[in-house]
This record gives C-alpha cells, structure tokens and sequence, in this order.
C-alpha cells in the first residue's frame, strides 16, 4: 500500500506508539522517502475514572535523539502533549497551566540539544 502511494507524495507521516526508532528507519531505508513521525508517546494508554497519566520526558528525550540520527526523519509529533482536563487525563500542563515540569523539563532540554546541533551542522 504504501508503494502504492510513492508516486503521490513527499513525505511518508506514521504513527506509531511501538516502535518508532526502528520502523521509521526501515520505511526510510525502503522508500527512500522522509519520514515524519505524525503520532508517538509513552503513556498508559488505559486509565482508571480521574486517573492522571503522565508523557514520559525521558522516553521522549531518547526517541528524539535516535530519530535525529535517522537521516530521512524530518520530524516527531508528541501525542498528548496538550492540557490535561477531567476529559482528557493527558497532557504536559493542568488545568491551571501549570507545566508538567518532571517530564517537560528533559523534553524542553533534548529539544534545546537538537535546535543546537541543527543550528551547527547547517
């Protein structure tokens, strides 16, 4: 399907919330198209009535830098990085906009570590 599709676009956009390292360096090396990781994090997914679950910052910080090191990755999309509510129980600030600082501060410094290697290499 994917092949199907080449002849069509720019880019190739994933979700993917088991594996993503690896399966967007294999549909890269098969393409030969970028990738952009559309959709991905690390949260319990399946939450008890007003059970808050937290992004992993440090899960994040990780994929990021192996991502970097992908050459056709152009991108990582943080799913559930919006304000968390009684509806949704997610997100990196509460309902009073205070900062989830325990898992934004190593996102906030891996993406400050990649916007400085961008910033040398080009």
């Amino acid at each position: 399907m994917v092949n199907a599709a080449l002849p069509y676009v720019d880019v190739l956009s994933f979700q993917d919330f088991r594996d993503p390292i690896k399966n967007l360096d294999d549909w890269h090396k098969k393409t030969g198209e970028p990738v952009l990781l559309a959709d991905s994090a690390k949260i319990k997914w399946q939450t008890q009535p007003g059970e808050f679950t937290p992004n992993d910052g440090h899960w994040y910080a990780d994929t990021l830098h192996s991502l970097f090191q992908n050459p056709g990755c152009i991108g990582f999309h943080l799913c559930g990085a919006y304000q968390r509510n009684k509806a949704r129980r997610y997100g990196l600030i509460d309902e009073r906009e205070n900062p989830d600082t325990e898992n934004v501060d190593p996102m906030k410094a891996a993406n400050l570590e990649i916007a400085k290697k961008v910033k040398e290499d080009f």
